[in-house]
């Protein structure tokens, strides 16, 4: 099975954009490498050039961190660095809620950055003023 993409298929290709720290969100579904060299369909409004390495395994984004290209389970393709995961879409996969629910592989936390790590793991920190909260409202609603 081939593992690296050609720029016709990174160009030709409709992708899922999912950030890693919300995995459970689609932040766009029209992400696309276009033929210029820019990106477009970007979920904050970017536009950035990209440049696809000579063997097809990875991919420059701008000023962010280099992607690799990955080859998936189902002959996808995956353009992923620590803080994005591109997924390439066929229609019927935009029916799910994301491509966290249909390549979960994809979003394990050894492969987010360091400091992405780190963020995710205080996001599920309760403070205790909130346990505080929580417990008082438990006993008041029994």
């Amino acid at each position: 099975r081939r593992a690296c993409i050609t720029r016709q298929e990174l160009t030709e290709t409709v992708w899922d954009f999912t950030f890693r720290l919300h995995p459970q969100i689609r932040a766009s579904s029209a992400f696309r490498f276009e033929a210029s060299g820019n990106v477009g369909g970007h979920p904050n409004g970017l536009t950035y050039q990209w440049f696809l390495s000579a063997d097809g395994s990875r991919v420059e984004l701008g000023q962010f961190p280099q992607a690799k290209v990955l080859r998936r389970k189902d002959w996808g393709w995956a353009i992923c660095n620590s803080n994005v995961v591109c997924c390439s879409v066929d229609p019927e996969d935009l029916e799910h809620a994301g491509a966290v629910d249909l390549h979960p592989e994809l979003f394990c936390l050894e492969q987010l950055g360091p400091s992405l790590q780190l963020v995710r793991f205080l996001m599920q920190l309760t403070l205790p003023s909130e346990q505080s909260e929580r417990s008082e409202r438990s006993r008041r609603q029994t």
